[in-house]
């Protein structure tokens, strides 16, 4: 059993220091290891984990490492995968950030950093607005999602209203409309 929850760990936290890129593109490093590599899981089942992390929150690469972490150990194997796969982001990150923190005054940092800025703003302004389009034009014009985002963008920028009292307004209202019309 140690032997399989070392080899969970190492093989996670070689998934987790590869994927670069988002959820999609850590897809075939997570075939690789899990179906060709280990032979953990066949292709049929890799095929139900892919649709299983999709439906589930969070990242495709610990939605996998929870699968296969509980089918081969149970709730062990569950959290030896999590926090192999998590383990390289959380050293990353924390370097990223003490190297931040302590030439944080550095002019080129500050540059580095300004840079930045905009392209995150552009990265999530790029997903909102595919998000967007994909909801107010599927095929033609839906007046009531384009409604909802004006309402929901009115009371989230001008009344200063919670989110989460948004999508939970968004919701009822929602229920109330399709039950109905």
């Amino acid at each position: 059993m140690m032997t399989l929850l070392i080899k969970l760990f190492t093989n996670f936290f070689y998934i987790g220091m590869l994927s670069f890129g988002g959820g999609m593109s850590a897809i075939p490093l997570v075939e690789q290891v899990i179906v060709n590599g280990n032979h953990w899981l066949t292709y049929d089942e890799f095929a139900s984990l892919i649709t299983i992390a999709e439906m589930t929150p969070g990242p495709i690469a610990v939605n996998s490492a929870s699968f296969v972490g509980v089918r081969l150990a149970g709730p062990i194997g569950t959290i030896v995968a999590t926090i192999g796969v998590v383990t390289p982001s959380i050293i990353i990150v924390g370097c990223l950030a003490y190297f931040l923190f302590k030439n944080k005054d550095i002019k080129i940092v500050k540059n580095i950093l300004a840079l930045l800025r905009p392209f995150i703003i552009c990265l999530i302004l790029s997903a909102g607005l595919k998000i967007l389009g994909l909801a107010l034009f599927k095929e033609n014009v839906d007046l009531v999602n384009g409604i909802v985002f004006i309402v929901s963008f009115i009371l989230l920028r001008y009344a200063k209203m919670s989110p989460i009292k948004v999508m939970l307004i968004v919701g009822i209202t929602s229920g109330i409309i399709t039950t109905f019309i």
